[in-house]
C-alpha cells in the first residue's frame, strides 16, 4: 500500500500480485477481454485507488481493480502464470498521483523479465502508459522524492520525475559501500516528497550502511555507518524511511555475537540519524536500540521489519515469535511469523514543513472595506494584465486576505488549485 503522505491528504493505492480476471465479483466491465491471455491462473500485478475518512476509517473504491502494467494492450499470452511479481512497489508523488513499478514477466514489453512502470491517478486513470524503468528483477526499492521518484534495479538508481520523464540514473557504486549489487532484497530505497534527497541502507562492508543522494543532479552526497563499530552481530535484511526534514529511522535484522550473550535469532534494530543538506553529513539522533520489547537471546525471534515515521512519531512493524504479554523471558507464546507492530516518539519532534492538500474547491472573493480592496481566495491567487493572461502566482491561501489600495493598477484576479 501507499497513501498520499502530503498533510490531509485522503487517497492511498493498495496492490499485490493477483488473479482478479479470474472471479466473478471483478467483471463490471469488459476491462480482462481486451485481447491479453493472462491464463486461467495468471497472477500480476493488481491495484485498486481508495479513500480514506479519517474520521470513521471508511475506505471508499476510486477505482476498479486493474493489471498495473499490462491492462490496456489488446493482444499477447503470457508465457506462464507469473506474469507479474510485487517484486516493485507503489509510491506516491508530490502531485497525488501514483508511480507503480512490478517486476514484469510477460516479455510484452522487453522479451524478459523488467522492472516496468506506470503512473496512475487517484481516480485510476493512466497519466502514463507502462514503460520499462530496466531489464532485470526488482525487489522493492522504489521511492518518491520531492519532484519524482526513482527506482533501484541491478544496483543502478534510475530517477524519474513525476510525468514518468528520465532525469538520469547513478550506480550505487559510486558510494564506495560495497552494497549488495543484484536484486538486493536486504538493501532498500527510501524519500520524502517535500525533500530532494534520496536515502539507501543496507549491509555494506560489515556494518549496515546509509547513503543519500541527490535528485537535481542524481549525484551521489555522502554515507555513514548505521550500526556501531563495537556491535559485533550478523545483518540481514534492512529497511529505512525519512521525514519532511531528512530525518532517517534505520530498521535491520540482526544476530548480536557478542554481548555477553548469544542470540539465536534476528531482533530488528533501530538507529535514528539526521542528514544536514547544507553541510552534507549525517549525525546520530540516537544509538542502536532494539525496536520491540520483545526480545531474549533464545525463543523470540523479530524480524523482516517495515518502517514509517512523521516529523513526531516513529512506527516499526515486523513478523515473528513474542511474547504476548511482553514477556520474553517466558518465550514465545504466538503463532509462527505473527505480524506486530510498535510506535515510538521521535527523538526531536518538530512541525511538518510539507505544504498541505487543499481539500476545498478554489474560491475568490472581492470586497471594498473602507478606502481598501480586500481580496480573499482558497487555492493559489494569480494576476493578470489581460484575462487571457499569461497569469502569474500572488500568493497561496496561507496569505489571504490581500488588501490593496483602489490606486494601483488594475488587474484580473483569480484563484487556482495549488
Amino acid at each position: 500500500m501507499a497513501a498520499d503522505t502530503r498533510p490531509g491528504a485522503v487517497n492511498f493505492i493498495a496492490g499485490g500480485e493477483a488473479s482478479p480476471h479470474m472471479f466473478d465479483a471483478f467483471q463490471s466491465d469488459g476491462r480482462w477481454d481486451l485481447g491479453v491471455d493472462r491464463l486461467e491462473d495468471g497472477r500480476y500485478g493488481a491495484v485498486q485507488t481508495y479513500s480514506l475518512d479519517t474520521e470513521t476509517l471508511a475506505q471508499t473504491p476510486l477505482s476498479n481493480a486493474i493489471d498495473a502494467i499490462n491492462g490496456r494492450l489488446t493482444e499477447g499470452t503470457a508465457p506462464g502464470n507469473q506474469v507479474g511479481r510485487f517484486g516493485g512497489d507503489m509510491v506516491s508523488l508530490d502531485d497525488g498521483n501514483f508511480a507503480v513499478v512490478v517486476e514484469d514477466r510477460s516479455g510484452f514489453h522487453t522479451g524478459g523479465t523488467a522492472a516496468t512502470a506506470v503512473i496512475i491517478a487517484p481516480d485510476g486513470s493512466i497519466v502514463k502508459e507502462s514503460f520499462v524503468v530496466a531489464s532485470g528483477s526488482i525487489w522493492s526499492n522504489v521511492a518518491a522524492f520531492k519532484g519524482g521518484w526513482a527506482a533501484r534495479v541491478g544496483g543502478v538508481i534510475y530517477f524519474f520525475d513525476n510525468a514518468g520523464e528520465s532525469l538520469g540514473e547513478s550506480n550505487q557504486a559510486d558510494s564506495g559501500v560495497s552494497f549488495d549489487g543484484g536484486r538486493g532484497d536486504g538493501t532498500r530505497i527510501y524519500g520524502h516528497v517535500n525533500s530532494p534527497y534520496l536515502y539507501m541502507a543496507g549491509p555494506g562492508d560489515g556494518r549496515v550502511q546509509l547513503a543519500v543522494w541527490d535528485s537535481r543532479d542524481q549525484s551521489f552526497v555522502t554515507s555513514i555507518p548505521v550500526s556501531e563499530a563495537d556491535y559485533k552481530a550478523s545483518f540481514e535484511r534492512v529497511n529505512l524511511a525519512s521525514d519532511a526534514l531528512n530525518r532517517v529511522v534505520v530498521a535491520y535484522e540482526s544476530k548480536p555475537t557478542a554481548e555477553g550473550k548469544e542470540y539465536e535469532q534476528h531482533q530488528v534494530t533501530v538507529r535514528v540519524m539526521s542528514f544536514d543538506s547544507e553541510n552534507k553529513s549525517f549525525s546520530y539522533l540516537t544509538p542502536s536500540f532494539f525496536a520491540f520489547t520483545n526480545q531474549a537471546a533464545s525463543g523470540i525471534r523479530t524480524f523482516r521489519p517495515t518502517v514509517a515515521m512523521t516529523t513526531k512519531e516513529i512506527l516499526i512493524a515486523a513478523k515473528g515469535e513474542i511474547n504476548k504479554a511482553n514477556n520474553p523471558a517466558d518465550g514465545a507464546d504466538t503463532e509462527p511469523q505473527t505480524t506486530f507492530y510498535t510506535g515510538f516518539s521521535h527523538p526531536d519532534p518538530q512541525d511538518d514543513p510539507t505544504p498541505a492538500v487543499v481539500t476545498e474547491p478554489p474560491s475568490i472573493s472581492i470586497r471594498r472595506e473602507g478606502g481598501k480592496v480586500v481580496i480573499e481566495w482558497v487555492g493559489t491567487l494569480q494576476a493578470a494584465g489581460n484575462v487571457n493572461g499569461p497569469w502569474s502566482d500572488v500568493a497561496d491561501d496561507s496569505s489571504s486576505p490581500l488588501t490593496l489600495t483602489p490606486d494601483q493598477v488594475a488587474q484580473y484576479a483569480r484563484a487556482v488549485r495549488e
